[in-house]
């Protein structure tokens, strides 16, 4: 079966989370908190939710993907020690471009220029808004080239046909 057509950018709602000691580092599809995200996400209009900590609201990751953004020319993801997963993806993106870890609160990502979903089965989408926060350039640069890289690595095995995209 064929993947319905992705939107041009996509909708992000952020959605209070905890992660629950025992599924550390796990991506577990769980139908409790993950579904309920996912529902939260579909009423508010949004393509997919972008987990939270509930706590102290730094990005984490989304239900069923990993999140990533841009400030310039990094390319930024949330630690690994927050107890999100640790992706295949989020690896495959290192291998195009230098990933700098930092801790980032939702409201801080109103100062990135842009930002993507990756994960194995969507690969990369752009993100154009999260919800009450931001919104971007679906066309902005540096997560086009990122974003081009990843899907011609994930093709080829080469990043970029050979081309390293810079940070």
């Amino acid at each position: 079966a064929l993947l319905p057509e992705a939107p041009e950018g996509w909708s992000v709602l952020p959605v209070p989370h905890r992660i629950t000691p025992l599924l550390v580092a796990s991506k577990t599809l769980s139908y409790a908190a993950n579904m309920q995200a996912a529902r939260l996400s579909g009423e508010a209009g949004a393509d997919t939710a972008l987990l939270v900590d509930a706590d102290n609201d730094g990005v984490l990751e989304c239900p069923v993907a990993s999140f990533v953004w841009s400030e310039g020319e990094d390319l930024v993801a949330p630690p690994l020690q927050t107890g999100i997963l640790d992706s295949i993806t989020r690896r495959l993106i290192a291998e195009v471009t230098p990933l700098h870890v930092r801790e980032r609160t939702v409201a801080d990502l109103a100062g990135a220029d842009g930002a993507l979903i990756i994960s194995t089965v969507v690969e990369s989408r752009i993100v154009r808004e999260v919800q009450g926060i931001a919104g971007y350039d679906v066309s902005g640069r540096r997560v086009t080239e990122i974003a081009g890289a990843l899907r011609e690595l994930c093709a080829t095995g080469d990043p970029d046909g050979g081309r390293f995209i810079p940070a």
